[in-house]
């Protein structure tokens, strides 16, 4: 192949002639030369000599085949042809019939498939998706004689050299599918990048989603924004506990036919909150949807190294390594595709170590609002109050809000009457009250203030039995006086221990990742049918995630509980994190068990956001050097006392790479454990 690949564009003019001028004028801004008709005058009015001499320059012939055949060549150009390539039919005996007379030949386009293989080049045949399924068809064919028919045979034969033609339409574009078949045919010229998976949400968007109704004045502002204020990104705001999260998670399942990019961010998990983490979740999206995007990144080692460090820079990696191939792209991408981020305002709850990129996602948000391609739309939520809210409004976003007005009402009301419709205890507690949904609707709404969340908690609670009270004027009237209910009823119910019901539930907050029980009862020196008989009475105020882990339902739920000693033992909780972290460093780990599994994943962030941060990373390198595959020398731990997260990167990298630690090395890595 050449330096700069050459690609023929092979289609009869009358049918293609238009789509080879669009192909055209996106291969050029690739590493493609294209010679076609278009830009070779000589073959303005082609012969064979003509088309074969650019067929023999260049490196690839790309095929589009419909339903017209084209023009047939001269008996001149014939007769050159047999002249030239005498060995033609020999090498490609099923052209034996058509190489003596205009009048049985194949047409000019056709034979640019035919000279491509006779060259030895390669052919990619592309057809629309329906002449393909016409192909497919059994019954009565064309006309013998008839254009539809020799296009017909011309494609038979083709298949016969395993040639097929690959599909494509309106959705399916031959611009996308002709980009990824050249790129396929170049062949990795450098170890293939190795994307980030996705995150996955669908587990934490079904939970917020259970029981979901209404809120269709809602989607219809947002479709009205999107067919409209197509100049401005959106944010939808509302207090906590309205919906947002839910109302989004079904917005996601509306636009299920549309090109969308979407981020959660969760206070419960620190890795959805990093800005780094946010850039690289939506490059891996981006990467599925947009194929010029994907062969952007794949073509480019500068942009994958900066994805590969977005958490030490996610600016730059948000730039340069995402917006700026967007920019870049012609074609290859879809008309509109849509960016939404869930809770904008939870991402400044994460906490920074010294030393760390102080850039917070919602600098990034404000940034890139204004540097997003036009065909690329922004969708923010967050709360009416905070930081996020406060910086997004002195930027240019439409704002759509959620209040507690007649649309939350009529939401409200019909959310308790489907639910007491499909759970048959909620119907049973109705009835023992004497009153129908629309009345505890009612009741709930005034006491919730039109959030969402109190009213789904307090009917949980009635679901499951913990309440009973049929007074409507005596159910929670705050979110806080709910927990307050809810906790001590849980507790009672179960007859659980107090004191270990507020260590368990102080590392739950500690750690602010989702967290296993056997992980739970590995650094507390309990049992795991102890914590799971804890998880079991709290169901509804506790989550469990994809990996098993756990947190809580809401932040609203952990911020209350923080401020409930009697509740929740932080204190207590940390100090037991710690101490295990210190007896796997320098004892046996072979009953690490889950906690060592949780500690690789989590362990530095855990480490820095609950200790003194040089000690932390210290004790984190022996750690993974007792853990695992790891390695530390001195030198190493000496790096790790920068307190950067670039240190910490490069570090995992490292870990990575090297399967085993020398004896004196992990002596000298326990060492420092002691030294602490």
């Amino acid at each position: 192949m050449k330096a700069v690949p050459h690609v023929f564009l092979s289609s009869a003019n009358s049918e293609f002639g238009q789509l080879r001028a669009e192909l055209h004028a996106t291969l050029d801004n690739t590493r493609w030369k294209v010679l076609s008709q278009q830009n070779l005058p000589e073959l303005q009015h082609p012969t064979l000599e003509k088309l074969d001499e650019a067929i023999r320059d260049c490196d690839c012939v790309v095929h589009i085949v419909g339903r017209r055949p084209g023009s047939a060549p001269r008996d001149k150009s014939l007769a050159w042809l047999r002249a030239n390539y005498t060995d033609l039919t020999s090498r490609l005996p099923e052209l034996e019939r058509y190489c003596w007379s205009a009048s049985s030949t194949l047409t000019l386009t056709q034979w640019e498939a035919w000279l491509a293989l006779y060259h030895g080049r390669e052919l990619l045949v592309f057809a629309p998706q329906d002449v393909i399924e016409e192909l497919a068809c059994e019954g009565p064919g064309a006309p013998p004689g008839s254009a539809w028919a020799r296009q017909q045979q011309h494609l038979q034969l083709l298949r016969m050299r395993e040639k097929r033609p690959i599909a494509f339409g309106d959705k399916d574009p031959l611009v996308a599918k002709l980009l990824l078949a050249l790129h396929a045919f170049e062949g990795p010229s450098r170890p293939p990048f190795d994307w980030p998976r996705p995150l996955d949400f669908s587990k934490y968007i079904a939970v917020k989603t259970e029981h979901f109704v209404a809120r269709d004045w809602l989607f219809e502002r947002i479709d009205r924004w999107a067919t409209v204020d197509k100049d401005r990104p959106l944010l939808v705001l509302g207090d906590f506990g309205m919906g947002k999260t839910a109302a989004i998670g079904k917005l996601l399942e509306h636009w299920r036919d549309r090109c969308v990019v979407s981020h959660f961010c969760r206070y419960d998990d620190d890795h959805t909150l990093k800005p780094g983490r946010i850039v690289v979740n939506i490059a891996a999206q981006l990467k599925d949807l947009v194929l010029g995007y994907r062969l952007a990144v794949e073509d480019n080692p500068q942009l994958q190294d900066l994805l590969r460090q977005a958490d030490a820079d996610p600016d730059a990696a948000l730039k340069l390594a995402v917006l700026n191939p967007l920019h870049a792209l012609d074609d290859a991408r879809p008309k509109e595709c849509f960016l939404v981020i869930d809770a904008l305002d939870e991402s400044t709850e994460i906490k920074q170590a010294p030393g760390a990129n102080r850039t917070t996602l919602a600098d990034l948000v404000v940034d890139a609002s204004v540097r997003l391609p036009p065909w690329l739309r922004l969708i923010i939520t967050s709360r009416r109050v905070g930081p996020a809210r406060s910086a997004i409004v002195r930027s240019r976003f439409a704002t759509l809000e959620i209040t507690y007005d007649s649309n939350n009402d009529a939401d409200i009301a019909e959310y308790v009457a489907y639910r007491a419709r499909s759970q048959p205890p909620l119907a049973a507690y109705l009835q023992r009250a004497g009153f129908p949904a629309a009345a505890l609707a009612q009741a709930l709404n005034v006491q919730a203030s039109g959030r969402f969340l109190l009213v789904q908690c307090v009917l949980d609670d009635i679901v499951n039995g913990n309440i009973q009270n049929t007074q409507f004027d005596q159910l929670p009237v705050r979110i806080d006086a709910f927990y307050e209910q809810s906790f001590n009823r849980r507790i009672e119910r179960a007859g659980l221990d107090p004191a270990q019901v507020r260590v368990v539930l102080g590392l739950v907050a500690v750690v602010r990742v989702p967290i296993t029980i056997e992980a739970i009862a590995g650094v507390l020196g309990l049992k795991a049918v102890e914590v799971a008989a804890i998880f079991g009475a709290f169901g509804g105020l506790l989550v469990v995630h994809m990996n098993g882990g756990v947190t809580f339902s809401h932040f609203s739920l952990e911020t209350w509980l923080r401020g409930q000693h009697d509740k929740i033992d932080l204190k207590v909780a940390e100090q037991e994190l710690v101490a295990h972290c210190r007896q796997l460093a320098i004892g046996d780990l072979n009953e690490a068990g889950d906690f060592a599994s949780y500690l690789r994943q989590y362990g530095v962030e855990l480490l820095t956001q609950h200790t003194n941060f040089d000690s932390a990373l210290e004790l984190w390198s022996a750690l993974r050097a007792t853990l695992s595959p790891g390695v530390h020398a001195a030198a190493e731990l000496q790096e790790l006392r920068l307190q950067s997260d670039v240190v910490v990167e490069r570090l995992r990298a490292h870990w990575r790479r090297i399967d085993g630690l020398a004896g004196r090395q992990r002596e000298r890595a326990r060492a420092a454990v002691a030294a602490i």
